[in-house]
């Protein structure tokens, strides 16, 4: 099995617990991305998936990219 790689934009802040990240998506990052969305595409942003990853079973099973520059919320 070829491990799974996700680069995942705005890895920067860590926040806990989980409540308040989930807040600060909905009241910090989702309202910026639904205003470039708007600009950009001319449509409103959703927010529709959202990556929860506690812990891997399987080592090496999947792997997830943090970039520590600041390229996204």
């Amino acid at each position: 099995m070829v491990p799974t790689q996700h680069p995942w934009p705005g890895g920067v802040p860590y926040v806990a617990p989980l409540r308040y990240a989930l807040h600060r998506i909905e009241t910090y990052s989702y309202p910026k991305e639904d205003v470039r969305a708007h600009h950009a595409y001319g449509v409103r942003s959703t927010i529709s998936k959202i990556l929860i990853n506690g812990r891997e079973v399987v080592p090496g099973r999947g792997t997830v990219v943090l970039i520590r520059e600041a390229i996204g919320f």
